[in-house]
């Protein structure tokens, strides 16, 4: 974990008191199938050997003023017509370091983030890195996990290294999983997202098999940690990956529901995707793309609300199956980023309004 501890503050009140704040605001402000904050509390407390009356004072104050503030935020949700929280993908902006990423994040207007971990866990001080973005009030809603050898240059370099399907990285894969997992529980994660690799439709193929495998694998290493995993859409077709999670069988384990990305590979219709696909959906990313003009090549992403998703008829599907999940906002084309996630997170809040106002 290159010397990731991020619990282990130390006996000295400062650091102890530093560390209980970002636990308190990390949990408060987490998926609600989070762990509850009670285990790390009794760590820190347990290492503040100094000022333990200081020390409750201070979780008390906490407490009350990162529960305010959520109160207000909901509220304030509540009063625009929306019941899901809106985040935007950290890689999505290019930070070139967590400085940068502040920064940017807070050009979005957006608060919450799901957050690219590999880079996080392979800094020098992992904590230090996370106190800068909860410094800045910038709070993690999930975790993204990069495999190792993935190669997006072209349709078929990524067929061929995407996810847990190759050999040759899928014991590095594995350690990866296992630093990753625990960095998403001492974060205070629920839920880590990744691409599994092309599936193949074919149940009889042996490489299918050796998969489920293999994401079961990485399921249990992260719910040893106390986190769900969830699968990216797009590079298989929904019946094939609805066939995968029912063979699963796991809670678990779920999707990421990214509608650009059926688009993107020519994997079918976003919205009869999210239909069959609604059971399993943990995450959402708010995404949009043109279709290729032609099978096994790329299609082209665009800004949200400017691509072949319907987002109308999206969001009412939401209503329908009562999804209540975070949408996070992912832009991987373009120089404007900022910009674009500005202008997604106004058109999120216009189609929650739209959506709404058709329920009254």
């Amino acid at each position: 974990m290159n010397g990731i501890h991020i619990h282990q503050v130390g006996s000295d009140s400062a650091s102890t008191l530093t560390s209980a704040r970002f636990f308190l605001h990390a949990q408060f402000f987490a998926p609600s199938s989070s762990r509850p904050v009670a285990r790390p509390l009794r760590w820190v407390l347990a290492k503040n050997r100094k000022g333990p009356d200081a020390l409750l004072h201070f979780v008390v104050c906490s407490v009350v003023s990162i529960v305010s503030s959520q109160r207000s935020f909901t509220h304030d949700l509540a009063l625009k017509g929306i019941v899901m929280r809106k985040a935007v993908c950290s890689w999505s902006l290019r930070p070139e370091n967590t400085d940068d990423l502040v920064v940017q994040v807070q050009g979005t207007g957006v608060n919450l983030i799901q957050l690219a971990l590999d880079p996080i866990r392979r800094a020098n001080n992992a904590f230090e890195e996370l106190r800068v973005i909860q410094s800045a009030g910038i709070s993690v809603v999930s975790g993204m996990m990069e495999m190792i050898g993935e190669d997006y240059s072209t349709f078929d370099s990524i067929r061929k290294t995407g996810g847990v399907r190759p050999d040759e990285t899928w014991e590095m894969n594995v350690e990866s999983a296992k630093s990753n997992a625990l960095l998403a529980h001492q974060v205070g994660l629920s839920l880590v997202t990744f691409h599994a690799g092309f599936i193949p439709h074919d149940d009889t193929d042996p490489e299918r098999g050796q998969m489920l495998e293999r994401l079961s694998t990485i399921a249990d290493i992260f719910s040893a940690q106390g986190c769900d995993i969830a699968l990216e859409t797009g590079q298989e077709t929904a019946d094939t990956l609805v066939e995968v999670l029912s063979d699963l069988g796991r809670e678990d384990v779920g999707v990421n529901f990214d509608p650009a990305n059926m688009i993107l590979y020519g994997m079918g219709d976003p919205i009869q995707a999210l239909d069959r696909l609604a059971p399993w959906v943990k995450q959402i990313h708010i995404k949009d793309a043109l279709g290729a003009d032609s099978p096994g090549v790329w299609g082209t992403e665009v800004p949200a609300g400017d691509g072949a998703v319907e987002w109308d008829n999206f969001f009412e599907l939401l209503s329908s199956h009562s999804l209540d999940v975070d949408l996070v906002i992912e832009r991987e084309a373009g120089e404007e980023r900022v910009r674009d996630v500005r202008v997604a997170s106004d058109r999120i809040d216009q189609w929650l309004s739209k959506r709404d106002r058709g329920m009254a």
